[in-house]
């Protein structure tokens, strides 16, 4: 066979391994695609408000999930330009949890995070923490629940960059505040927890300071308004 034979030859390997690393990538894309929309629904149902991410990009096979811009709209009738807002964050997961009833996180890293605090008629926040406290609670009740539902163990989460925003009419306020970091989120016999719960202990921590403190020398109003939805939405403030 002569070398002149072998020329068609290889180059039809290599249009097959390319076609084949091609179909590859289409399959990554499209998977990454459909689980950005899932993770959409489940975050605005888990919420109760519309949540939007610009990129996500998982690998099953090392548990990592990264994700870039994820915003979580205000309810209906305010200005502000989000209720809370993500940079980018990474999240490190035990890939044999997956199929398991609960997920262990074993690290979460989380980069600016911006939450925008608006007091019109009504806070911004409670509806987003009443929903939050109400899937807790419907969590629990095992005749609400179709299915087990799935918790999660989190090991290590760190938030960095934390800007916060308030505003009322006619007065608005920013402040960075400190870094963020919780560990060993669970329930004290070890079992996991729902994701409500775990978004509430984050917003809990993060919006800590600033009603303990009042480093934003907000008007009492707006912080009476947040202390009463924290007090009655969140637990362990």
């Amino acid at each position: 066979m002569t070398k002149d034979s072998l020329k068609p030859r290889n180059r039809y390997l290599i249009i097959g391994l390319g076609l084949f690393l091609g179909l590859i990538l289409s399959l990554i894309l499209s998977f990454n695609y459909w689980l950005k929309i899932a993770v959409e629904k489940v975050l605005s149902s888990t919420l109760g408000v519309p949540t939007q991410i610009a990129r996500l990009s998982f690998n099953p096979l090392a548990g990592s999930l990264e994700i870039e811009r994820l915003i979580v709209e205000n309810p209906g009738g305010f200005s502000s330009p989000f209720l809370l807002g993500i940079q980018s964050f990474d999240l490190q997961l035990l890939p044999s949890s997956l199929f398991l009833p609960t997920i262990e996180i074993q690290s979460f890293n989380l980069d600016h995070l911006e939450i925008y605090i608006e007091q019109g008629f009504s806070l911004n926040l409670t509806p987003v923490l009443n929903h939050l406290k109400e899937n807790a609670k419907n969590a629990k009740s095992p005749e609400n629940r179709t299915a087990p539902e799935t918790k999660f163990k989190a090991s290590r989460i760190s938030i960095e960059q934390v800007e916060f925003h308030a505003k009322l009419p006619f007065w608005e306020r920013s402040l960075k505040l400190p870094n963020v970091n919780l560990e060993d989120l669970q329930t004290n016999d070890g079992q996991g927890l729902p994701l409500s719960e775990i978004f509430s202990q984050i917003i809990s921590k993060v919006i800590a300071p600033v009603l303990r403190d009042n480093l934003l020398e907000i008007p009492k109003a707006l912080l009476e308004a947040l202390r009463r939805s924290f007090a009655t939405s969140v637990a362990n403030i």
